[in-house]
Order: C-alpha cells, then structure tokens, then sequence
C-alpha cells in the first residue's frame, strides 16, 4: 500500500487546468470585442464553451476542498488527548499531530 500527495494528485492538475482555461476566457474575450459579424458568434459560442469548463473545473476544486476540509475537521474534533493515555510521550505525540491537522485545516481554508 502507498499513500501519495492528494495536493500533488488533485489539485494541482485541476488549479493548473483552471489557470489555463482563465488564461483561455481572457484571450477569448478580447478576440470577441475586435471581431464583426458571424466570426462575433463564434467567439460567443467559444467562451460560453470555455465558461462552462471553469465551472466545472471549480466545481471539482470546491467539492475536493470541501471534503478535505470535512476530513480534517472530523480527526481534529473526535481526537482529543485522554487522561487515560499511558504516558505523557503518546500525549504529546497526539498533541504535536492535532496541532499539524489544525494547521492543515488552516491553510485548506485559506486557499479557498
């Protein structure tokens, strides 16, 4: 079994795309204002196309956001530390860890 970098797997491809796709609606929409007649409509036709891609490509970073985040929270609120660990060394260990959650958490939120 390996684990591997939800933040490598997931996001970066999909704020990549993202990017290249806003990058595409800027280029698009200029190209719309200069041009005349039909070449008008597909230019329209164009970003109306290249809108609807972001949408879901938002849609698919915000749903992944959403559950990490859900994720996160759920180990930070059902771990707390117990009188009835053995040793001060494990509660450390599990206090050191929520603390990297929480930080987690943090950053999740404000990449949103």
């Amino acid at each position: 079994m390996q684990r591997f970098d939800v933040h490598e797997e997931l996001f970066l491809p999909v704020q990549s795309e993202l990017s290249k796709t806003n990058e595409a609606i800027a280029a698009a929409e200029k190209k719309y204002i200069e041009a005349q007649g039909a070449e008008k409509e597909d230019w329209n036709a164009t970003l109306a196309n290249l809108r609807t891609k972001r949408e879901k490509l938002q849609r698919q970073l915000d749903a992944n956001t959403e559950q990490q985040e859900k994720q996160y929270q759920t180990w930070i609120d059902e771990t707390q530390p117990r009188a009835t660990d053995a040793t001060t060394e494990s509660t450390e260990r599990l206090q050191k860890r929520m603390e990297e959650q929480q930080k987690r958490l943090a950053q999740i939120k404000r990449n949103r």
